[in-house]
């Protein structure tokens, strides 16, 4: 039964106590939810990319895979849908253009044979990369087509993101929400603990990805 070692800490850039663990993945902050855990655990890939932005990407298919399609209900009520995707590619693009580091410096062909699915996705990519260079901008007029001196790689980007979707179908080729319910089993045992750690306590996941058993030991 794979084991992750987690720990409380605090979140220099928000304050509050999150979850931190190692997965490989040296750019992940705490998290703040259980919700977090459990995508950081079950929506990243097992074997992380080199590259954080094009593992965000696979992320995020991995998310329209397993939540998107099981009809997810967040936290605030609400169906997460394939438009989500916008508000994440802002985030990483923003972070990109602030930073100056190449948002998706390696190209990658794979797509989905949904085609209506692949449109949506290229769709939503395009308005969150717009989002970010206007308020990168900051002018007064929103630019409607991107500049050409902003050189995405659009292609490249639902390219990563489909491969993150068909690796989630890989690993979990249950179609019957199964993903979604161990999901919902870790982000609720971490949020038990949440509530009464401290800062310090150290504690151990364990996870089986056959019966799909949650089990958490550790500091109370």
């Amino acid at each position: 039964m794979p084991k992750f070692n987690l720990k409380i800490e605090e979140h220099q850039d928000f304050g509050g106590l999150g979850i931190s663990f190692s997965n490989g993945r040296d750019y992940f902050e705490p998290a703040l939810t259980g919700l977090q855990v459990a995508h950081d655990i079950l929506e990243h890939t097992v074997t992380p990319h080199p590259n954080g932005y094009i593992d965000e990407f696979m992320a995020i298919g991995a998310v329209l895979a397993g939540r998107v399609e099981n009809g997810y209900i967040n936290e605030y009520g609400r169906i997460i849908s394939v438009k989500d995707i916008q508000s994440d590619v802002y985030s990483l693009a923003i972070d990109a253009l602030n930073t100056e580091y190449s948002l998706c410096p390696k190209s990658c062909s794979n797509y989905l044979k949904d085609s209506d699915l692949m449109s949506e996705i290229r769709t939503f990519v395009r308005k969150g990369l717009l989002e970010a260079v206007n308020e990168y901008e900051d002018a007064e007029y929103n630019y409607l087509q991107m500049k050409s001196k902003y050189n995405f790689d659009v292609d490249s980007i639902v390219g990563w993101i489909c491969k993150g979707y068909q690796l989630f179908k890989k690993r979990f080729p249950d179609t019957n929400g199964t993903s979604i319910h161990l999901f919902n089993k870790i982000s609720k045992v971490c949020d038990d603990w949440l509530k009464y750690a401290e800062e310090g306590y150290e504690a151990e996941l364990y996870i089986n990805f056959t019966t799909f058993d949650v089990k958490l030991s550790g500091d109370w």
